[in-house]
């Protein structure tokens, strides 16, 4: 039996399984290297626990195929900062983020990677025209700052002023808001693999090759840690997985940070949910990516009709928002 009936018997088999990636935290890596007739998943850091949810939920299905999802940086307790996806691959660098992940697959010559893990969509210069990515949820990123009496940091910001931060022409808070105290902007940014990061800066009209010299670009994303305590500091931060870190759906790394209105438009509803009515231009989409030369062999785990998008409810459990029947649309 070959890797797509491997699939299709995986995802004929989807009553009651939500329930076990729905009942508490579906964390790490693989226990060990997965079989060549395996799935193996690499990449974002934002979407890296929700597809452990997913493959929790699949796995309890599938009888002959595992999916695995290696995290972006070591598990809690972990330090391997290498892997072996399947057996008899290649140990590699662990990618951190999504961009890591993409140039990962492409990098594979050898079956070890089948999909990446990402919330860029696809490149439109050709260079991924051999990738194909599926969307299935959406989310946002705003900005985290540690709160502080009085306040030292305003409730939100503009697009202009963001950019202004990260450009460095923009240094001290009381520039900001008249309101607030002198004090210096510490600005902070995750390291260059992660897409999170770009696509922060391209919502903000920047590249990485205008970001201030000013700013700290080696934070790992999505922990408030980073931040230190620090009530001057500013980073950028996923909304969903800010709201799965709140819940304890996954270790929480919030270290008293609190995310930020961007035009005025608050990024969570008071229901504790990504807001869908918060700045457009900062909610984008979330995708797995695969090899468009293997693309029958992922149509039933990533398509409309695939095992990801017949369980909303392990996406939305992590902080994503569902988007109908845009789930499993192919680019």
């Amino acid at each position: 039996m070959h890797r797509r009936a491997h699939i299709v018997l995986a995802a004929t088999c989807l009553s009651a399984v939500t329930g076990l990636a729905l009942g508490g935290t579906a964390l790490a890596d693989p226990a060990k290297p997965l079989k060549a007739t395996d799935i193996a998943g690499v990449g974002s850091d934002t979407t890296q626990y929700v597809m452990d949810g997913m493959a929790t939920a699949f796995n309890a299905a599938s009888t002959t195929t595992e999916l695995g999802s290696w995290d972006a940086v070591p598990p809690a307790g972990g330090t391997a900062t290498t892997i072996v996806t399947k057996t008899g691959c290649a140990p590699i660098t662990r990618p951190n983020g999504g961009s890591a992940g993409v140039a990962a697959l492409q990098a594979d010559t050898t079956g070890c990677i089948d999909f990446a893990r990402t919330i860029s969509p696809k490149a439109t210069d050709g260079t991924q025209n051999a990738l194909t990515f599926y969307a299935y949820g959406r989310d946002g990123v705003s900005w985290a700052t540690v709160p502080s009496t009085p306040a030292k940091t305003p409730a939100t910001l503009t697009t202009a002023q963001l950019a202004g931060i990260y450009t460095c022409q923009v240094t001290d808070w009381k520039s900001v808001s008249a309101s607030l105290p002198s004090n210096p902007i510490h600005a902070k940014l995750p390291q260059v693999s992660s897409a999170l990061r770009k696509t922060f800066l391209t919502r903000i009209g920047l590249s990485d090759s205008t970001v201030g010299a000013c700013v700290d670009q080696t934070v790992e994303q999505n922990k408030g840690t980073a931040l230190a305590g620090d009530p001057l500091a500013i980073v950028p931060h996923s909304i969903a997985s800010y709201l799965a870190q709140s819940k304890k759906k996954v270790p929480d790394a919030r270290a008293g940070i609190v995310l930020r209105s961007i035009n005025g438009k608050k990024p969570v509803t008071a229901k504790n949910k990504l807001n869908t009515a918060f700045d457009a231009n900062f909610l984008f989409l979330i995708y797995n990516v695969v090899k468009t030369p293997s693309l029958s062999n992922y149509t039933t785990l990533f398509s409309s009709t695939g095992f990801v998008c017949k369980h909303p409810a392990v996406i939305t459990s992590y902080g994503f928002g569902t988007i109908g029947d845009a789930c499993g649309t192919a680019t």
